[in-house]
């Protein structure tokens, strides 16, 4: 016989752990708000991913404590057995409630089912997750085991209720006992869970497929677009206008926390991006500059030279200021925001490093970012900053004039420099905001 103390205490400490409704409050009028919008903001998404991360984590020791004891479960009456037995049952029926209270709970918003199958690689969330629980929770070989386990412990109930002479395992038959009413329940539920999930499992596998073939036609494209340039707007060979001897002057003029617009002039993707200015980039900063201002608690990325959190084609990914900034024309905006703030959203925005590209431009997902949504997903919240997602073709998304009329509109960023707009030198100050203002069609 196994050592059952290990998976006695492990089962304590899951069930103690498992989410209560009143601890879910917050999440549950995120999903209503989210629901009613149509997507999640970052704040609710962060808030979302952190309850279902810890959901998971009492998930997965709930199987594990199965894996350990189904070896040495036999379905006998000896103390021992009895013990074992409590284990499996009572962790496949935290299983089995957790996961049919998942499924009611995102059955009422669409939103929230989408956003609990989409992956997130900084909490270790596969993709389909949701969809995986749904099919565990309904899958007939798995509930005709657990029908066999609640027989025995129908027909053996008093010898299990004598468990609780020992102190130490009154606690898990005192909840074996709690939990008996939400068993029959599930039971009856069966067949109509069942049902529900070939229902959801058509319409996922057909609506999953349409979304790969598309995006991966926008990945090639986008891939091809990115590549290209136009003609007849440069000779080849010709150089950017921001020349490298302007790169230590921006940097100069850079805090960590700023926010770069850019623009290649002869970019093919200037013809289907909305505006003049198309691209945007986080500056991090140099490790001297993090210190000099106190972002003490931000983690290091690449080398401790000017670096900033950019995503293109290759993903989300730290680059080197000789990369961002090979570019022909350059905005800065500084955020009026507190040290801690910038410093919060400069954690979040990096620990969207190692994501892939979206080519479909779409903010509702996590997933994947596009070069604004980096600085979207980052400072959204941060000071009371908020953004509002605008339609572009079906998709909502913010362009990098959106975010700049965003940013600038309630004053909560100012704009430091402007650098190589009509072929002119890096400029500050009332002059900047007046080029940036005659750029495009501004609403600040």
């Amino acid at each position: 016989m196994i050592d059952l103390e290990p998976s006695r205490q492990a089962l304590l400490a899951a069930a103690l752990a498992l989410p209560r409704r009143k601890w879910l409050e917050a999440e549950l009028a995120d999903a209503q708000a989210a629901d009613a919008r149509g997507y999640y903001l970052p704040d609710e998404d962060e808030r979302l991913r952190d309850v279902y991360a810890r959901f998971l984590s009492v998930r997965q020791a709930l199987k594990q404590i199965l894996e350990d004891v189904r070896p040495a479960l036999k379905y006998e009456k000896d103390e021992e057995q009895l013990k074992c037995f409590v284990l499996a049952f009572l962790s496949a029926t935290l299983l089995l409630r957790t996961g049919n209270y998942l499924l009611d709970t995102a059955s009422k918003s669409r939103v929230l089912r989408e956003k609990l199958d989409e992956a997130e690689s900084r909490y270790g969330i596969s993709r389909k997750t949701f969809t995986g629980i749904f099919k565990a929770v309904t899958d007939p070989r798995s509930l005709w085991a657990y029908h066999e386990a609640w027989r025995f412990y129908d027909a053996h109930k008093s010898e299990i209720s004598r468990l609780e002479s020992h102190q130490e395992w009154a606690p898990l038959i005192s909840l074996l006992r709690e939990e008996e009413p939400l068993i029959n329940t599930q039971r009856r539920d069966y067949l109509k869970r069942r049902l529900s999930y070939r229902v959801f499992s058509f319409l996922r596998r057909h609506h999953s497929g349409y979304k790969k073939t598309m995006f991966s036609l926008l990945k090639v494209g986008g891939s091809m677009v990115a590549e290209l340039r136009q003609p007849g707007i440069k000779a080849a060979g010709d150089q950017k206008r921001i020349l490298e001897h302007y790169y230590d002057d921006l940097i100069s003029l850079a805090q960590p926390g700023d926010v770069f617009i850019t623009r290649h002039d002869d970019a093919l993707s200037n013809v289907f991006l909305p505006g003049y200015w198309p691209h945007a980039a986080l500056y991090l900063g140099s490790d001297e500059q993090r210190q000099r201002m106190g972002y003490s608690r931000f983690v290091e990325y690449g080398e401790s030279g000017p670096s900033f959190i950019e995503s293109k084609k290759d993903g989300v990914k730290w680059r080197a200021a000789s990369e961002t900034l090979a570019v022909d024309t350059v905005l800065i905006l500084r955020p009026r925001l507190e040290k801690a703030e910038v410093n919060t959203a400069l954690e979040r925005a990096a620990s969207h490093i190692g994501k892939l590209y979206d080519f479909a431009f779409d903010f509702r997902q996590a997933d994947r970012l596009a070069c604004t949504a980096v600085i979207y997903r980052g400072y959204h919240s941060a000071g009371g900053q908020s953004f509002k997602l605008e339609d572009h073709a079906g998709r909502l998304a913010l362009s990098a004039e959106n975010l700049i009329d965003q940013l600038l509109c309630d004053f909560s960023f100012e704009v430091i420099a402007v650098c190589g707009v009509n072929g002119g030198d890096c400029v500050q100050g009332e002059e900047a905001l007046r080029l940036l203002k005659e750029s495009y069609s501004s609403k600040f």
